[in-house]
């Protein structure tokens, strides 16, 4: 008999193999999608905290009501002046949206109220919810603005 060298892999091999990745891939992604869901609220209220100062700032230089509005379910955060002229539109992350609508006024004072029957109400103070969710899991965060225009993310 002789004895001959074995050439290559046998397909049993790189199954097993497979397989064993395939394992620890599968231990791994829902980790992963918690760290992506994080990383994109984090961003999201960013992003909204930003839109909100650059709102008091226009409403303050320019000595006009500034309106911010989100909508339900979207990711999309409007900034408009009180004749309807929309300033910016600034885009959330994708899977970052409102829980629900949205839409208060930033005072030439910089002080935060809401429209009623074209009358400026002031506002004690106003919270805007962020959610962002995948297939797995859902997270939320807060921002919260005082009457004076102060921003907090909470």
């Amino acid at each position: 008999m002789s004895l001959t060298k074995q050439q290559g892999t046998l397909l049993i091999e790189l199954l097993v193999v497979v397989v064993i990745v395939a394992m620890l891939a599968s231990f791994a992604m829902p980790g992963m999608q918690t760290s992506v869901i994080n990383n994109d609220l984090s961003n999201g209220q960013k992003i909204l905290t930003q839109t909100l100062r650059k709102a008091r700032l226009i409403a303050r230089a320019e000595g006009r009501f500034m309106l911010v509005r989100l909508h339900q379910g979207s990711n999309q955060i409007f900034l408009q002046r009180l004749n309807g002229d929309v300033v910016e539109t600034v885009q959330l992350p994708p899977r970052t949206f409102s829980q629900e609508q949205v839409e208060f006024t930033f005072s030439p004072n910089g002080t935060i109220g809401r429209i009623e029957d074209e009358i400026v109400v002031n506002l004690a103070e106003q919270r805007i919810e962020l959610v962002s969710t995948s297939s797995t899991s859902n997270q939320k965060t807060t921002t919260q603005i005082n009457r004076f225009g102060n921003i907090a993310s909470l």
